[in-house]
């Protein structure tokens, strides 16, 4: 079995604050991540950590708590329950010429018979970092409207 490990990066003009809101809130979600993936809220806290969603997506489905953030720098994603578990991490680095570079980390173990067995001969890493330039577009997409 491989593990699913991805660190991607996109560039964005939008302030740093706008960014970090748009990550932490799983009420936007679904505003940004496309219309192939459905997002559907558990529970929301008033804080955000312990927040928690479910996610469709073309891989499975998968459900995912916000469990700790350092504001307009880091929002850690723990996946606990689908076809994997493991860890994302969110991370905003301001750049100097007044650009954010956003970074999606994930550390991922495949769940279940078949998507373990599949890690084997799938790069289902490389095809995570496909899709995560998808919703990058999104974001940013959504980013310009609010």
């Amino acid at each position: 079995m491989r593990r699913i490990i991805s660190n991607d990066k996109y560039l964005f003009k939008q302030d740093p604050e706008k960014i970090f809101d748009a990550i932490s809130d799983f009420r936007v979600y679904s505003l940004w991540w496309g219309k192939k993936v459905q997002v559907k809220l558990i529970q929301v806290t008033e804080n955000k950590i312990g927040s928690r969603v479910e996610v469709h997506a073309s891989g499975g489905w998968f459900r995912c708590e916000l469990v700790s953030f350092k504001p307009f720098e880091e929002v850690c994603i723990k996946y606990y329950e689908g076809v994997q578990s493991g860890e994302g991490i969110w991370k905003i680095n301001r750049l100097e010429d007044g650009k954010c570079e956003l970074i999606y980390s994930i550390d991922l173990e495949p769940k279940g018979l078949l998507p373990r067995f599949l890690s084997n001969y799938i790069n289902f890493s490389k095809i995570h970092s496909k899709a995560m330039f998808g919703l990058f577009e999104g974001l940013e997409k959504y980013l310009s409207t609010i």
